[in-house]
């Protein structure tokens, strides 16, 4: 859910007043994550302009953009007048390129931290001389949507979508490995997860037991809606994506076991995201981080019914109104124990309901150079200002 206020006034030049136009009891959390915007500098020289040229009162200032190629390179300068503890490097500059060239500064070794690149090159550049690994649990959950609307599906075999029923959810959970997608590809770089939020998050539900492969219940469970015939659906995903290609080989096999056919298509991003706005897809995978380390956001925008500004990335169609209920009463509810009960409630639920398959928890990775002061965080970011030598 987004965050929803109804006025913002001045009190002096170092207090503000915000009223949110509802009860908000992750507001904290939320606002730490905001950028309060100059306004009138804004509206006097545009949008662009301001990203370009930003002003604030920040550690680092005169972002400089810059582009070779295909990478962008981002220079920042020290802001000597900050009002707190003086960062230690006068220039810092980030390189945001894709994997062909991460791959390329790797091998010269002429960076002090690799960070948000894929798993193979952690993997393969793992072991070089001048450079830690860091490797920490996350705030991130990795999963299958699986689409619940009742309606003919373009990319299943049936008329009727089964997987509007919960019960061929269910047999279609109980068929995947986790443990063992985890062993094969991940190897101690990720956990396998039974859940949308992961045990460093408020909210996460200890009593839900350990997925565990099941294949003579999830036969059971389609013989009871007719469907031990089986029939076929389809798997989008990023062309670029090796980790979900090494993933999608497995839900092949797995699911081979109760007579699903699962058909593999890779599209480019803006296919991909043409059909998961537009809900026509059978299964896609998805990627979603409780960053503040409170489940609000993801039950909120993952498992509630999309309807205003509820259900943001609810591609999956699903809704139950049960459910709802809990979120919008968790939504407003200030006391730590009684929230904590609400979600782990909304969590059962939705393990029982399984419109999204939770397969793994992946860790937060780096290389970092051997002489370089860095503490690498579960919420993913990289600030500047953390690092020394």
């Amino acid at each position: 859910m987004n965050l929803a206020y109804s006025k913002i006034e001045k009190i002096n030049d170092y207090s503000i007043k915000i009223v949110t136009s509802s009860i908000f009891p992750t507001f904290l959390l939320k606002l730490r994550n905001c950028v309060i915007l100059p306004k009138k500098y804004i509206e006097k020289n545009g949008l662009q302009y301001f990203l370009e040229n930003p002003i604030g009162t920040g550690p680092y200032m005169n972002p400089q953009i810059t582009k070779i190629e295909n990478i962008k390179i981002v220079t920042l300068s020290r802001n000597d007048k900050y009002w707190g503890k003086k960062p230690y490097f006068k220039k810092v500059q980030f390189y945001i390129c894709d994997n062909q060239n991460i791959e390329q500064f790797m091998m010269k070794e002429n960076f002090d931290l690799f960070v948000w690149f894929d798993l193979n090159f952690y993997l393969k550049y793992q072991n070089l001389k001048n450079y830690n690994k860091l490797s920490t649990a996350g705030l991130r959950t990795n999963f299958l949507i699986l689409n619940c609307l009742d309606k003919k599906n373009d990319y299943i075999s049936l008329q009727t979508n089964p997987l509007a029923n919960e019960l061929v959810r269910k047999a279609i959970y109980y068929t995947i490995n986790t443990n063992e997608i985890v062993n094969k590809i991940f190897s101690d770089n990720a956990t396998s997860a039974n859940q949308l939020v992961s045990p460093f998050v408020i909210g996460f539900n200890p009593k839900i037991p350990k997925q565990t492969q099941n294949i003579e219940f999830a036969k059971r469970l389609l013989s009871s809606v007719n469907l031990s015939s089986g029939f076929s659906i389809t798997f989008h995903y990023l062309i670029q994506d090796k980790i979900w290609e090494k993933i999608a080989i497995l839900l092949q096999d797995y699911l081979k076991a109760i007579n699903i056919d699962l058909k593999l298509i890779k599209v480019d991003e803006s296919e991909f995201f043409k059909i998961r706005k537009e809900q026509n897809f059978s299964m896609i995978p998805f990627s979603l981080s409780s960053a503040t380390g409170d489940a609000l956001f993801i039950i909120s925008t993952l498992i509630h019914t999309k309807i205003e500004s509820w259900g943001y990335y609810n591609y999956s169609g699903f809704s139950d109104k049960q459910t709802d209920e809990l979120i919008e009463k968790v939504n407003e509810e200030f006391d730590e124990q009684k929230r904590i009960a609400l979600y782990q409630k909304i969590m059962e639920l939705t393990m029982d309901k399984v419109p999204y398959i939770p397969l793994y928890w992946p860790n937060v990775i780096a290389l970092c150079r051997k002489n370089l002061k860095w503490q690498i965080r579960s919420d993913e970011r990289v600030y500047a200002f953390e690092m020394s030598y």
